[in-house]
């Protein structure tokens, strides 16, 4: 999610067109023979203009991931951008964080 403010450019607001809640739900399924050694924690991040929440979980013998991601303003001022930018850099730490599987 490439979506970072270049603070030291950027001096006026950001203006969104709509609010919006994206909700995506991916499932993997475990392979024969495998089972999961290590799964992604629950994450979230947000100020009062945006944030997300990924969740995680193993239900039959797969494992599902819902993440919600959502803007609540039509205005990005000048002094949230920094707060933008925190949330967007928790959300790609998360997106970098991997599924490891076993051989049984």
């Amino acid at each position: 999610f490439n979506h970072n403010i270049d603070i030291e450019k950027r001096h006026i607001p950001i203006e969104n067109e709509y609010c919006y809640i994206l909700r995506n739900t991916s499932v993997f399924d475990i392979p024969a023979g495998y089972n999961v050694s290590y799964m992604p924690k629950d994450t979230s991040s947000s100020f009062n203009k945006f944030g997300y929440n990924i969740k995680y979980k193993i239900l039959n013998n797969q494992v599902v991931q819902q993440r919600e991601i959502y803007i609540n303003s039509l205005m990005i001022m000048p002094e949230d951008f920094k707060k933008w930018n925190d949330v967007i850099e928790n959300l790609n730490k998360s997106y970098r964080d991997v599924l490891i599987l076993r051989k049984r």
